[in-house]
């Protein structure tokens, strides 16, 4: 059929809001349907963005589609009750303007609703990640013909039946059925429309793909006790539309245990025991489930006992994990599984391992116990020293050696791996988790890392780390300058650390109004490393060491090759133009990732030449590496710091900046454009003009630049670890 065909079978309803970036992918996958009869109505909901003029681009490309507008927003709900009284056709489609569908989608779902005569057929939902690629199809779902209750009582099918996106709709029967103004709209509405079906028909071919995305309505970045609020008034329209003459007991009960697996899901995912607001989306959480708003307690008393029993009081955040993990794992067992006889039988195991965890609990309490009446016997002049376990090249080094040096009448240990153990060039050393290793933790005056925790003990049963001895002082020697917000790792109120080691005067201020440190914890001393930043002779050589980002945690391979920052990274170093700048100027890059990108660093080996070389930064020096360049590129690694200290030029280069303050830093007291070191770039071109001013200037630092530096650092000489040492003793 052509574009101006007058009479549509299917209206394919779009409401479109803030998507400008996501738009056009949408509507390149509906124009490209295998079934042309159909009318696209883009729904603008007072979009403030460019969305509404690529709606109205793509009207001039294709006839059949139409943009009606609101004038104020509204939501989504209401932006579909828009579309579906302007629609034409006799069946309706939803698609978020976010999601992409496949060419065939239309097509089968209208197939397969005449086929099977049914009042509504769906089709299986998968994934894309937010910059489009990597499509992923969802669990597979059974192809069938199902009565409302049939669905109802399907776990498989829970998952996709939450969304109104994968569905075809009769228009007849949901013209009079409006969807909310609240997020999770499609709940409520889903509800009346299931209970007006005789047969649904389901295919488990993957016809649809959402968007992977956070910040939306569904995925909040930050929840509060208001988003559980949403959570459970949604759920409970749900329920109160859901016709009695649709449902069974068993079907309930599926419907009840599944919403409580995806709140389980929703804390493990979202990391929510780690967020500020915990404990009051914790009582949020317990209200909802006293008021039973999710009705689990009509049908599953066993479960809402348990849920009382988790959420009715605050435990320790170790704690809090264990039973949000246990919730997790047990009602994705009860949504499986109906049998009274089979769900007490995996209570009973599970309660076991409990049991079992805690008796592990009691024997790690005896162990600590056994070591600090061991302490009790040796001498307590011990100062115990360190970073990560894996290196002996930063804070940690720089102190020790200077322990080693100078006061030699200190007990000074060196704690690292043994399988590191090679690195440290001093008898003064322990394994860490050795025998040795916990007497001395147990029985020291000082503990001073530069990663704070990572050198306390792990108990033999069950790898918890030793709690910290009251009687030892706790010294962060810090690996970076803090320039963002990190109170909930480092602030006084999180964490064990009493001295706060401080290498400028703006970074005191902010651990002592910010991070709740006293004048007195938060010391003024220079990092310890900085006494190795002054035998400086740079080589011909730039160095590109960029920080990691924390969204890509945990991200396979084929994650980070699809990710900008591996395209970003990847595109400077395999550039022509780049190549070409470094012959000219008879310099050589070197390309050394951060430490977490260790298992990604096959991935740029093909690029690698004479004057493009990649470092492992876990077998070399890092601060030898800064003292040997002449220029440094980074993004907002606090390497710049180390590198401004020596001044010398470098250059930010920051293709994804409000990406990395959004979801990596966090604002700071620290402003690129007012305090940086040196000029921002956000595109290669940008890089190599900047590249070509360093060279200009004989590369040295610009004068402006310098300026900023001087009025950033207090200490400029060899006395960073004398200073350290001599404020820890005034606390001692």
């Amino acid at each position: 059929m052509n574009s101006n065909s007058p009479s549509p079978l299917i209206s394919i309803i779009v409401p479109i809001y803030n998507v400008e970036a996501y738009l056009p992918a949408c509507l390149d996958s509906l124009i490209h349907q295998t079934m042309q009869n159909i009318e696209i109505i883009c729904v603008n909901d007072a979009s403030p963005d460019g969305s509404l003029s690529i709606a109205e681009a793509y009207v001039q490309r294709d006839g059949r589609i139409r943009v009606i507008s609101h004038t104020h927003n509204q939501g989504l709900g209401a932006a579909r009750n828009t579309g579906v009284e302007n629609a034409t056709a006799p069946y309706i489609l939803f698609v978020d303007s976010d999601d992409v569908v496949s060419p065939e989608m239309a097509e089968k779902l209208y197939a397969l609703l005449v086929s099977s005569n049914a009042d509504l057929s769906w089709c299986n939902m998968g994934s894309i990640t937010e910059d489009g690629t990597t499509p992923k199809d969802g669990d597979c779902i059974p192809s069938d013909t199902y009565t409302t209750s049939a669905v109802l009582e399907s776990p498989q099918l829970y998952q996709t039946m939450l969304s109104v996106c994968n569905k075809m709709f009769k228009r007849s029967m949901i013209l009079d059925v409006k969807q909310p103004p609240i997020v999770s709209e499609d709940q409520p509405f889903l509800a009346v429309v299931l209970g007006r079906c005789s047969t649904i028909a389901i295919t488990t071919d993957t016809c649809y793909y959402y968007r992977n995305r956070q910040g939306t309505l569904s995925k909040p970045k930050q929840h509060t006790a208001e988003s559980w609020n949403a959570f459970f008034y949604a759920h409970k329209l749900f329920f109160e539309n859901l016709p009695e003459s649709k449902t069974t007991k068993k079907g309930m009960y599926v419907q009840c245990v599944k919403r409580y697996f995806s709140l389980f899901w929703r804390i493990r995912v979202f990391r929510l025991l780690e967020q500020d607001t915990w404990s009051e989306q914790r009582q949020s959480i317990y209200a909802h489930i006293q008021a039973n708003d999710i009705p689990v307690k009509r049908y599953s008393r066993l479960l809402y006992a348990f849920l009382c029993f988790v959420f009715a009081r605050a435990r320790s955040p170790q704690k809090e994990r264990k039973w949000v993990n246990l919730g997790y794992d047990l009602c994705n067992y009860m949504g499986r599984q109906t049998s009274l006889i089979k769900v007490g039988y995996y209570l009973f195991r599970r309660f076991g391992q409990v049991l079992l965890y805690h008796i592990e609990c009691l024997l790690d309490k005896i162990e600590q116990c056994f070591f600090r009446l061991l302490a009790l016997c040796i001498h307590k002049d011990i100062w115990l020293i360190g970073e990560r376990l894996d290196t002996y090249q930063d804070n940690g080094m720089y102190f020790f050696k200077y322990m080693q040096q100078h006061h030699p009448e200190v007990s000074s240990y060196y704690v690292i791996d043994k399988r590191h153990a090679r690195l440290v060039d001093s008898a003064n050393v322990l394994w860490y988790n050795s025998f040795k290793h916990k007497l001395c933790f147990c029985a020291a005056q000082v503990y001073a890392n530069a990663h704070y925790d990572v050198a306390y003990p792990r108990s033999c049963c069950t790898q918890n780390r030793y709690s910290f001895p009251k009687h030892s002082l706790n010294v962060f020697l810090q690996h970076g300058i803090t320039y963002s917000n990190v109170n909930k790792y480092y602030g006084k109120n999180h964490s064990d650390i009493e001295v706060f080691v401080c290498a400028v005067p703006i970074e005191q201020q902010v651990a002592v109004l910010d991070f709740d440190y006293s004048p007195s914890q938060a010391v003024l001393t220079g990092f310890a490393r900085f006494d190795g930043l002054h035998d400086i002779h740079p080589q011909q050589q730039i160095l590109l060491m960029p920080t990691w980002r924390r969204t890509m945690q945990g991200f396979s391979v084929v994650d980070f090759l699809h990710s900008d920052y591996y395209r970003a990274l990847h595109s400077l170093l395999s550039s022509a133009a780049v190549a070409e700048w470094l012959t000219k100027h008879n310099m050589r890059l070197i390309f050394a990732p951060h430490y977490e990108m260790s298992a990604f660093l096959h991935t740029f080996r093909d690029i690698e030449t004479d004057a493009v070389q990649i470092v492992d930064t876990s077998k070399c020096s890092v601060q030898q590496l800064l003292k040997d360049s002449q220029v440094l590129i980074t993004d907002v690694s606090s390497v710049q710091f180390d590198f401004a200290y020596m001044q010398k030029p470098l250059l930010y280069y920051q293709w994804d900046y409000d990406s990395i303050v959004a979801n990596h830093l966090g604002k700071g007291y620290f402003d690129f454009e007012q305090n940086g070191f040196g000029t921002i770039c956000r595109t290669l071109d940008e890089v190599l003009c900047e590249l070509d001013k360093i060279a200009a200037n004989d590369w040295c630092m610009d004068e402006h630049f310098r300026q900023r530096v001087n009025a950033f650092f207090c200490f400029r000489d060899t006395d960073n670890c004398r200073r350290i040492y001599n404020a820890i003793k005034k606390l001692l």
